[in-house]
């Protein structure tokens, strides 16, 4: 199998691809380094991993790689389907880079906010089948951008949890996160998760039904992943296959596409309070005294 795959660094991975398979002109297409893309000819299955160490934390720039990368995949044919996962040991992605959320500069921080939607909506409402291959912790922004994948498979490490604890930093997760997280484990587990701000072990993760599937370690939940996208839609019919995903997920898509003023005002708001800003400063402030 390795020999059918071939395999590239950074959002330059699909140019020699989609120029050999479909002729796409790529000329505005630039290489990134915060995304490693595989692609196995064989099965046509597609591979994206994080890459933005330490800790794959989510900023401006790692979110357009992620989304152009997307978009190609979406453009070309060949794609069967899609792994997200991550290059880092130990963590899938600590979540929203919180350093994007510096309230002096408004602007920056609205575009944030709006591109997080952006690029969520496009993992939500993708043509080929996703799973998220989690190999580490997985907390609130980055449970979300799995929570947008239709499969989870997690290593079953005793030191891993997942789960969206914003309630712990004095934040609201945003209403289609929420709704992403009640479609996937039910309502009343749903609130009690969200409203505690539990983080999830692997084991339990899976029988709330946060997680689809454990593994024993990264490769393992690669494996299974593909096999997963590969046992379950090779023999289905694409078009169907994706006009019955968009129609399940039209109530969440058609929320947020509707409302995505109404969104980022409530986060601006909530974002710009006094506590708030304090909570955030002091998250940073800890996360620097960690690093020391």
């Amino acid at each position: 199998m390795l020999n059918n795959v071939r395999t590239f660094k950074g959002v330059k991975t699909l140019k020699s691809l989609l120029m050999q398979k479909r002729g796409v002109s790529l000329s505005n297409f630039k290489p990134n380094k915060l995304v490693e893309l595989s692609f196995n000819d064989k099965t046509g299955i597609a591979t994206v991993s994080m890459n933005r160490p330490p800790v794959n934390a989510f900023d401006r720039g790692h979110f357009l790689a992620l989304q152009e990368t997307l978009q190609k995949l979406e453009d070309n044919k060949e794609c069967r389907g899609m792994i997200l996962a991550s290059s880092r040991d130990n963590i899938f992605s600590a979540g929203l880079d919180v350093a994007e959320f510096n309230f002096d500069d408004l602007e920056r921080v609205a575009a944030f906010w709006t591109l997080f939607q952006d690029i969520w909506l496009k993992l939500f409402t993708t043509s080929y089948p996703t799973v998220a291959a989690i190999n580490g912790y997985c907390p609130a922004g980055s449970c979300v951008m799995s929570l947008a994948c239709e499969y989870r498979v997690m290593v079953a490490d005793p030191r891993f949890r997942i789960g969206l604890n914003e309630v712990h930093l004095g934040i609201v997760a945003p209403k289609w996160a929420l709704l992403a997280t009640r479609d996937t484990v039910s309502y009343r587990p749903a609130e009690l998760a969200l409203t505690t701000g539990k983080m999830f072990s692997p084991e339990e993760a899976q029988t709330l039904g946060l997680v689809d599937e454990l593994a024993k370690d990264k490769v393992d939940a690669l494996s299974k992943a593909e096999k997963f996208l590969v046992e379950n839609f090779s023999s289905v019919n694409p078009i169907a296959r994706k006009l019955t995903k968009l129609s399940l997920r039209e109530p969440t898509t058609n929320w947020l596409m509707k409302n995505k003023k109404w969104d980022l005002d409530f986060f601006m708001d909530h974002f710009s309070k006094p506590d708030v800003q304090e909570n955030l400063r002091n998250y940073m402030e800890n996360l620097k005294n960690k690093k020391k």
